[in-house]
């Protein structure tokens, strides 16, 4: 793979030329030699390997990304897990050179970058397209990758529409926007593998949540959503009030969803007031939240640390839940 990658044709089996560089010694492709042997290791088509794990690992974005990229799309066939948390990932690396227009509509998107899963990724490029034409995925691990942004969950989320095994998708603290939760709120609305989403400090907002909360109420798969830190309420200005509809919509899901079992809606100032004490008091979005509770069955685990005056609902939460574990205090801070 080397020899026609990036190493001029050499034999890949030879000593690698040192040369200087920030990671000291490196081969022709700027990488370590060691690190070479590890993408070249995880590019064969070896049916042994089933778990690549290379999180917090600075992956350059010129040499190591490409190759890796390159070499999953173009060998492995047997990966169960990618694990690629903290790699410094840039939005190209995911999305390759496809250009995704967030003014298009659903349908118009669809058909200008391809249907993944079902046409074999269409015009999708990078790790979105691998993962569209590679079905065994079961989980990706992609958080702490704030280069990312909404065009990479736009591809992802057309990669995971129609994906019939991917089960778990980690997004935390990759700069999602609105554009890019909508763009996820379709896929799982029309997949059924998905179990556990992790967008948690994010900017999803007030409008990304409210998509996602709509989601919830077609998607029969989802057990586990994290929108911990991400402002899903917010206060207005001009209409002099709280933005409402991401909670209100999430409430009403939780009268139909029959699959969630863990919601994390930490430190998103649910009652209208921030962890700092900051902004006027409105109960009235936690208060439909308990009352929905009534009728969700499936539901065991709710996160509302972080959102002040939520834990004066305290006992709204358990009469209208007693199934559910609610917590409301945020952990330590480890000095």
């Amino acid at each position: 793979l080397l020899a026609k990658g990036g190493a001029g044709g050499e034999d890949p089996d030879a000593p690698a030329k040192e040369s200087a560089g920030a990671g000291g010694k490196a081969g022709d492709t700027g990488l370590d030699p060691e690190f070479e042997l590890l993408l070249r290791t995880a590019a064969a088509n070896d049916s042994s390997t089933t778990i690549l794990a290379l999180r917090h690992t600075k992956l350059e974005p010129r040499h190591a990304q490409p190759l890796l990229f390159a070499a999953l799309a173009k060998h492995n066939r047997t990966l169960l897990s990618l694990d690629l948390t903290k790699c410094q990932l840039a939005r190209d690396a995911v999305v390759g050179h496809t250009r995704l227009s967030s003014q298009s509509s659903p349908g118009k998107e669809q058909e200008e970058v391809g249907q993944p899963g079902r046409g074999g990724g269409g015009g999708l490029g990078g790790l979105a397209a691998w993962v569209a034409n590679h079905g065994g995925l079961r989980d990706l691990f992609l958080s702490d990758n704030p280069l990312l942004g909404d065009d990479a969950a736009q591809a992802l989320s057309l990669a995971l529409e129609g994906h019939p095994n991917l089960k778990t998708l980690h997004l935390a603290r990759c700069r999602v926007g609105k554009k890019g939760a909508v763009a996820l709120s379709r896929a799982i609305a029309r997949n059924d593998s998905i179990r556990d989403l992790d967008l948690s400090s994010n900017r999803v907002g007030p409008d990304g949540g409210a998509a996602l909360g709509e989601a919830l109420r077609r998607n029969a798969s989802l057990t586990a959503l994290d929108l911990a830190d991400n402002e899903i309420v917010r206060y207005d200005l001009r209409r002099r009030g709280h933005q409402l509809q991401a909670l209100s919509a999430l409430a009403e899901a939780m009268r139909y969803n029959y699959s969630i079992a863990r919601l994390g809606l930490a430190k998103n100032s649910l009652c209208g007031v921030d962890e700092y004490g900051r902004g006027e008091e409105d109960r009235a979005g936690c208060v439909a939240l308990a009352g929905a509770l009534r009728l969700n069955k499936t539901l065991r685990s709710l996160d509302l640390a972080g959102n002040p005056g939520a834990e004066a609902l305290k006992s709204s939460f358990a009469v209208g839940a007693p199934r559910v574990a609610v917590n409301f205090l945020l952990p330590r801070k480890k000095w």
